[in-house]
């Protein structure tokens, strides 16, 4: 037996021929499986494939050149084919041919050997080969015009067209420069390392590196039709387990900077200065060269290019390029709008700068996955990638950005990146998600990568390419018209629109908006509305779904006259699709298949020119019509799911929630995205039970769906399910590392049981892995806080704001932090900022709900939560009342249809005490507060580790109430009852802590006032400070709340007479306080001060408080020293050193003299007070002039005269 080659033997390959007529001949290919036996292609043994019935054949012969140059012929005596495959289109085109005792039977030919190549990732086949007898092939020496053999050699990317319905290969010839004709080449065998791969069945010269399809051998192997069996019977392959597996090599490693710069690099990779073909690079085919160039033209113009006019931006994008490949590698974005020659001139640029580097572009039906697979398999070292539409490449379901980040930070291989993009889609995708509870998750990723910032090389900005030249840059273009023809005649129609007016943006909008009343201005607008809408994303819009979109962009008549044509669709579609005018190899259209290589009923949809989805910055936003979007959702099972789902979430996004329902419901479960984006309205419409059935449904069609779990995860938060609430976030977070929102949400739960550490590991993990989502930016401003940084903490917030300016709770909180800081001005400018952004949220679900009086309910109650909070940070109590009654209003109506939304009445009605008690309506204020707590005691009578909590904080409430209308002893009770649990709460649940304390506190303090009681407030005020103490260790802010309750403390120790215990605290108390001077602190400092002289006198230690009044007084004299000397707070601070100087001298000595000097200057100052205003100070006068008196008292004891003077007086 004859031992095989690696490739094609030439011996075994013939020539299929069809005698058409006595003159004419159709060549076709095929290979000796046997040596009575040809594969072929089906249409090669047919005279016309589009007319063939399969029943009538035309006669075929099979010929070869025999080993002495001579043509071997040989009849063909029978022949099984298959044309379909699932019965549809061409299918299969595969023929197997028996001949007649042909010259060459007594060959003795090892079988081929047919294999299948894995297409689960990416990758290529190197030096695969077909050999035929392609139509360029003619021997001009044959008298006959015969052909002679010729062969392809190039690769195959593995991805492309991998996992579609009509599987094919394309076989690319990467070293052939121009385009040749390959008719005649369909039949031939494809070779990958000896083994078969497949036939080919068509050729695609148009498109440049002549890319051939193949189909493979796979396909006939899984094939069920009857004559498909017959044929992979014969040849051995019955299934497709019964074929060799073929794998992709790996990638060679391309040189790195060590490396001598005269080595070649492999066919995949180019030089930076040798170049791609345009379409590759990305670059928009341009106008067609005349055939008669004119005198003054450059004779050698090129083809693809025109002459290049130099832009403004040149050399800053060449200095960014240069500064990348100096730092380590980086990346440089050029943006601009379609047509503005980003691509011309990134172009440019890259090859005068790095000429010697090597120039990587994914291009194929996948190139996301071919770059995947080179930046984990290959050294891409001193590499240019090349990623025009960056968009296209961004996203965890495409390149994720982990990916590039790798290449990035590999600095001892250098790569530079090098992408283009829409201005609109830059915003798109740099806009952070904000939502609360994870829901959307945005477009992570792509920020990622578009904000790329590292701290020690040059930070990502976008250079802008302007579509209209400026004024040199259109002399420059006139400079260079006379050499090129193409420039001469854009720089006369167009002016400075030259680049767009180059690649035909003018004709291509001219075919768009052309005043006609032809159906396929209707099929045009209608595929550009569409694609628009779901923009970045380019989804191609099926037929049967464009035609019935289309249909709504035609007036009645124009629709009845259309529609009585059974034809007018595929008109419609060869108008649109026809080119608006030539160039050197691609047309120019408006309107195409997605697919290029399809054949005739295969094709999947259609996609419009760039030009068509952005007209400019000042496009409107893309909008469907209420009509367009029935058709969608009446063409839904023509719909791929992937694309339902991505035109629910944009509507989502977008806020046009009835269409996004409508959408999303037209997808019948068929897709994770679109039943989320479904959870997610029934979760704002306060239907939870609807909401988590979407949800699980969700996760149910794929387990692997982060954003449904978490989502699951933030349900079981609301309605108080703990641990399930936890096990779901667990789930979200391994189901994709990266995502952000479990992360924020498990740092939540790990802060909840107490482990303070764990969550903020948690939150930073969540930052590193997003720096752009605002709730990130606030966790680590939150920790901040907590070790005592406000202007750290302003930061984050700061960086918060500018990540989406319309978070009115983000505003809010800065308004606090700047009052913390003492800035008055600038509180008051967040705090409008975020009642304006609360307001435009609260107008938004208005309108929604004029329009659906029933839905969106939670969501708008939400909304109105965040404005009444924004007028009452405001001091506008009224409004924010009114405000928080339309809230409680609508949290009635939830309730009313499902019990889940008790929790949030119970909150609103909280809420409604304050602010009823802020007005004072006290009466009012208690009947909310009691409310509140009796559904909370209605909840944790259900789940107590959930509730029990929130029932203490609403006695608690109620306990102030209570107070407000003179019930104390009401009050007391009240706050018992909370006391209890809270500490049950607080044993679960870290965040009820604080609030114990709070409750211990307010409890004492009732006691505190009473001396008959005071004994019961020491133990109460001592298990508080015990709290206050461990919260402080955690929290820095909890300082404060420690050192005013050893304020209270240390008085209660007073009243009762421990003062030595009182010394003690009050010295704890100033050591608190000195930490916390720096924050606004200096009258707590100067008031514990006053207690710890006081306590050391009432303790009969003179020395020590004699010493501690000088301290005290020495801050009480810098305080009055940065106020006003006509001030109440100037008589507060007089009044008290005075009495301070007097009582720490009452058992040792006479009392210093400025003792009854500040005594007297505070009687004045109040006094001038009560003058002016009487209604404010009259009564504070008189305390201050008691006061007064028993200072000369004090001096009167001493000297008999100062008495009798203060007596008469």
């Amino acid at each position: 037996m004859t031992t095989q080659p690696p490739g094609p033997a030439n011996d075994r390959v013939v020539a299929v021929v069809v005698h058409v007529s006595e003159t004419r001949e159709k060549w076709g290919t095929g290979y000796l499986v046997t040596p009575n036996e040809v594969l072929t292609a089906w249409h090669c043994t047919v005279a016309d494939p589009k007319t063939a019935d399969g029943t009538r054949v035309r006669p075929v012969t099979v010929q070869r050149r025999g080993p002495d140059g001579a043509w071997e012929h040989s009849s063909v005596t029978s022949m099984t084919v298959s044309r379909r495959w699932d019965g549809a289109g061409w299918g299969l085109d595969v023929a197997l041919l028996t001949l007649a005792d042909p010259p060459w039977s007594d060959a003795d030919w090892e079988p081929p050997i047919f294999a299948r190549c894995d297409r689960g990732g990416g990758g290529l086949l190197r030096d695969c080969e077909a050999v035929g007898y392609p139509s360029y092939a003619i021997d001009p020496t044959d008298p006959d015009q015969k052909r002679s053999l010729a062969s392809l050699s190039g690769i195959i990317r593995v991805a492309d067209r991998a996992n579609e319905a009509y599987e094919h290969l394309i076989l690319r010839d990467t070293e052939i420069g121009t385009v040749q004709e390959w008719g005649g080449l369909s039949g031939a065998l494809v070779f990958y390392d000896g083994y078969v791969l497949g036939h080919v069945v068509e050729h695609h010269p148009h498109l440049g590196n002549n890319p051939i399809k193949v189909v493979p051998a796979s396909r006939l192997a899984r094939a069920d039709g009857r004559y498909a069996k017959e044929i992979a019977t014969r040849l051995g392959i019955s299934s497709a387990e019964s074929l060799e597996l073929v794998r992709p090599s790996a990638p060679p490693r391309t040189p790195s900077r060590g490396q001598p710069p005269g080595l070649h690099p492999p066919r995949s990779l180019h030089w930076v200065e040798d170049g791609l073909p345009r379409e590759e690079l990305g670059i928009k085919e341009s106008t067609r060269l005349p055939g008669d160039l004119p005198d003054t033209a450059d004779p050698d113009l090129s083809t693809s290019f025109p002459l290049y006019v130099e832009r403004d931006q040149d050399q800053r994008v060449r200095r960014a390029i240069q500064n990348a490949a100096d730092s380590g590698g980086g990346i440089v974005l050029l943006r601009g709008e379609p047509g503005s020659g980003k691509s011309r001139c990134l172009y440019e640029a890259v090859r005068e700068v790095l000429p010697r580097w090597r120039l990587f572009a994914p291009v194929g039906d996948n190139p996301s996955a071919e770059l995947r697979e080179w930046a984990l398999g290959a050294d891409l070292g001193r590499t240019v990638i090349w990623l025009d539409e960056i968009a296209g490449f961004l996203g965890s379901d495409k390149v994720p950005y982990q990916v590039f980040r790798d290449l990035l930070d590999d600095r001892e291989n250098p790569v530079v990146i090098l992408g283009t993009i829409w201005p609109n889609t830059y915003a798109d995708l740099t806009s952070a998600s904000s939502s609360a509870d994870g829901r959307d998750y945005g477009s992570r990723d792509a920020r990622l990568l578009l904000k790329w910032a590292p701290p020690d090389r040059p930070t990502l900005e976008p250079i802008d390419i302007s579509p209209e030249f400026s004024e040199e840059e259109h002399a420059r273009a006139v400079s260079l018209a006379a050499r090129d023809p193409r420039l001469e005649t854009a720089v006369t129609e167009h002016g400075r629109s030259l680049a767009q007016s180059l690649a035909a943006a003018p004709a291509i909008r001219e075919r768009r908006d052309r005043p006609t009343t032809h159906p396929g201005r209707a099929v045009l607008r209608a595929c550009a509305d569409i694609q628009r809408y779901l923009h970045p994303e380019v989804l191609p819009v099926p037929g049967p779904v464009l035609r019935a979109v289309a249909l709504t962009y035609m007036s009645r008549s124009e629709r009845a006259t259309a529609t009585s044509r059974p034809g007018w669709f595929d008109d419609a579609v060869a108008w649109a699709c026809a080119p608006v005018r030539g160039s050197g190899s691609t047309p120019m259209q408006a309107l195409a298949p997605a697919d290029p290589f399809a054949d005739e009923g295969q094709i999947e949809g259609y996609v419009v020119s760039h030009f068509l989805l952005r007209d400019g910055p000042d496009d409107p936003p893309a909008e469907l019509s209420a009509d367009a979007w029935r058709a969608l959702a009446a063409r839904a099972d023509d719909t791929p799911p992937p694309m339902l789902g991505q035109l629910a979430r944009t509507a989502y996004r977008k806020k046009d929630f009835p269409h996004a329902e409508h959408i999303a419901l037209s997808a019948q479960g068929r897709d994770a995205a679109a039943l989320l984006t479904l959870g997610n309205l029934k979760f704002d419409d306060g239907d939870r039970d609807a909401a988590e059935q979407f949800y699980r449904q969700a996760h149910a069609l794929d387990e692997t769906y982060s954003p449904a779990m978490n989502a699951l995860g933030f349900l079981a938060h609301k309605d108080g399910r703990v641990g399930e609430e936890r096990e779901w976030y667990e789930r979200a977070h391994l189901a994709d590392g990266s995502a952000v929102w479990p992360m924020n949400n498990l740092g939540v739960c790990a802060r909840i049981h107490g482990d303070q550490q764990e969550a903020d590991e948690w939150h930073r993990r969540a930052y590193e892995a997003d720096p752009t989502v605002p709730r990130t930016m606030t966790n680590l401003g939150d920790i901040a806080a907590r070790r005592g940084s406000l202007a750290e903490q302003r930061d984050w917030y700061q960086q918060a704001h500018a990540a989406d300016p319309l978070l009115s709770w983000v505003l809010s909180r800065l308004g606090d932090i700047e009052e913390q800081a003492g800035d008055a001005t600038a509180a008051l400018g967040w705090r409008e900022k975020a009642l304006a952004s609360a307001q435009s949220a609260v107008d938004t679900y208005q309108a929604l709900r004029d329009g659906h009086p029933e839905r969106y309910a939670y969501s708008f109650a939400e909304s109105l939560r965040d404005l009444s909070g924004a007028h009452a940070a405001l001091g506008q109590h009224d409004a924010a009342l009114i405000v928080t009654q339309q809230e409680v209003a609508l949290y009635r109506d939830l309730v009313h249809r499902s019990e889940r939304m008790l929790p949030e009445l119970a909150e609103a009605l909280r809420t409604l005490s304050f602010r009823l008690g802020m007005v004072k309506k006290g009466r009012e204020s208690l009947l909310a507060g009691t409310e509140a707590a009796d559904v909370y005691k209605l909840l944790a009578d259900r789940n107590p580790r959930a509730f029990r909590g929130h029932y203490a904080a609403a006695l608690h409430d109620a306990a102030y109430a209570y107070v407000d209308l003179d019930r104390e002893i009401a009050a007391r009770i009240m706050r018992r009852q909370a006391l209890l649990s809270y500490r049950m709460a607080a044993d679960q649940d870290s965040d009820w802590r604080s609030p114990l304390a709070g409750c211990l506190e307010a409890l004492a303090g009732s006691y505190t006032d009473y001396l008959s009681t005071a004994e019961l407030a020491v133990p109460l005020l001592q298990e508080a400070r015990l709290i206050r103490r461990q919260e402080a260790l955690i929290d820095v802010r909890q300082k404060a709340e420690l050192a005013d309750v050893d304020a209270s403390l240390g008085r209660a120790l007073m009243t009762t007479g421990r003062f030595q215990a009182a010394v003690a605290v009050a010295a704890h108390e100033i050591h608190v306080r000195g930490g916390l001077v720096h924050q606004g602190h200096q009258w707590s400092w100067f008031r514990a001060h006053l207690r710890l002289a006081e306590a050391l006198a009432l303790a009969k230690r003179p020395v020590a408080a004699r010493r501690a009044a000088l301290q005290a007084e020495l801050l009480g004299l810098r305080l009055l020293g940065r106020r006003s000397q006509t001030s109440y707070s100037c008589v507060v601070i007089l009044r008290k050193m005075a009495r301070m100087l007097i009582l720490s001298t009452r058992d040792s000595c006479r009392p210093p003299q400025r003792a009854l000097t500040y005594s007297k200057k505070a009687l004045e100052i109040h006094r001038r007070l009560a003058a002016n205003d009487p209604e404010r100070h009259v009564n504070g006068s008189r305390y201050t002039a008691r006061s007064h008196v028993d200072v000369l008292a004090r001096f009167g004891a001493h000297d008999p005269t100062t008495m009798s003077s203060t007596q008469r007086s």
